[in-house]
């Protein structure tokens, strides 16, 4: 055990001494706690008025304490980062630190498993805890309290449908107020709150049922309102219609190994990226279902996580059980990369591992309003905010 942390160690300092040369912006926060969630407001951030290069982006938070003794908490917190300008510009004198500050923090009933705040309305918040139910939290009158622990006045309702607990949520982008939610209990549940304004008890509009296994992901479909996806432990990837109640596809990892989670591309009508426990990211054509049309590999633990770049339609991003996030180029497949590294067998389609997790990564957010920017948080109680360098992607022809 001493061995592997000092092997650890001797990796995050190596890490630390080579962060100039790799990223253009890190941020790094240590929280109490470690958090299983992470996501940027889709509110444009605010001009930061004690220094105008800089801006604020607000980030949602969770405590997993992994005691029941100990109190939970959703957590609001505010990212001070640089503007674009002064990002790009080395030569400027820099009189303020990019920081994280936690501003609030709303009493939960048990650990947060997922936060998401409503895409066309981010006063609204959707949570998950370690109970069936979902929380539905309107934070609009937060305020300016400051950092308090007494948020009895908060508008909170809770959505009924699920037996167990679960840790995948989704907001539809294109039917506000549509909300996705899959559990242990194999079910998915979606609900319309769209008119909700007061506390209320509010059951599943629908409940679809497919997977053998838990289901441990679910997500809409970004540019058809009435799809949706689901990946479980069974290994299949269900593809449904909400005009429906059966499975309009299915696909299959190889080997039926469990998938973890999925994400539909934002610019492609039919491309699917899903995170396995084998360690690969199956990647599926709706169009040529059931079997994956590639798989990327290189992490060496169970994938998380996965998300594409909401800013670059062949950019992708995984989270690991190895302590690395990776950044992949879906236009490099195919296209051998030159290799400063004889030894290295990295495959051509990696552009990017984020090295700065010391345990496993939980989940990790890229920000919308700030290309090539994400949000990681993990085991290690750290919040780390990162941009890798733009010699990076401008050499592999991002604008």
């Amino acid at each position: 055990m001493a061995e592997e942390e000092t092997k650890l160690q001797r990796e995050f300092e190596t890490w630390k001494i080579n962060t100039p040369f790799l990223y253009d912006l890190v941020v790094c926060h240590a929280t109490e706690f470690p958090s299983l969630t992470v996501q940027w407001s889709p509110a444009p951030p605010q001009p930061y008025l004690d220094d105008w290069s800089f801006s604020v982006h607000r980030l949602l938070l969770g405590t997993y304490t992994d005691d029941v003794a100990i109190k939970n908490f959703l957590l609001v917190a505010d990212a001070v980062l640089p503007t674009e300008s002064v990002s790009q510009d080395r030569d400027c004198e820099i009189t303020t630190l990019p920081m994280v500050e936690i501003i609030h923090r709303i009493p939960m009933d048990g650990e947060v498993n997922i936060a998401l705040y409503m895409p066309q309305n981010p006063e609204i918040v959707a949570v998950k805890t370690i109970y069936p139910q979902v929380y539905l939290i309107n934070i609009s009158n937060l305020g300016e309290m400051g950092n308090t622990e007494s948020f009895d006045h908060l508008t909170k309702s809770m959505l009924g449908g699920h037996d167990e607990e679960g840790y995948a949520l989704s907001w539809s982008t294109l039917r506000p107020g549509y909300l996705l939610s899959a559990a242990r209990d194999n079910n998915i549940c979606i609900w319309d709150v769209s008119s909700v304004s007061k506390p209320e008890v509010l059951y599943a509009k629908n409940i679809y049922q497919g997977h053998r296994k838990v289901t441990k992901d679910a997500s809409w479909h970004q540019k058809n309102e009435n799809l949706f996806g689901s990946v479980g432990d069974d290994g299949l990837l269900l593809i449904w219609d909400l005009r429906t109640s059966i499975p309009e596809g299915y696909g299959k990892s190889e080997n039926e190994v469990e998938l973890n989670s999925l994400s539909f591309n934002p610019y492609n009508d039919w491309i699917v990226a899903t995170g396995a426990v084998d360690k690969t990211l199956p990647l599926f054509d709706m169009r040529k279902l059931p079997l994956p049309v590639h798989a990327l590999r290189s992490h060496v633990g169970d994938v998380f996580k996965v998300e594409w770049d909401p800013n670059h339609a062949s950019v992708l991003a995984s989270a690991s059980a190895d302590r690395r996030i990776m950044i992949w180029d879906l236009n490099r497949i195919g296209k051998e990369q030159p290799k400063y590294d004889t030894t290295s067998d990295e495959p051509d389609e990696l552009l990017f591992t984020h090295a700065g997790h010391i345990s496993m990564v939980y989940d990790m957010a890229w920000n919308t309003h700030k290309p090539w920017v994400i949000a990681s948080v993990g085991e290690d109680s750290c919040i780390q905010i990162w941009q890798i360098a733009e010699n990076i992607y401008h050499d592999n022809d991002f604008a």
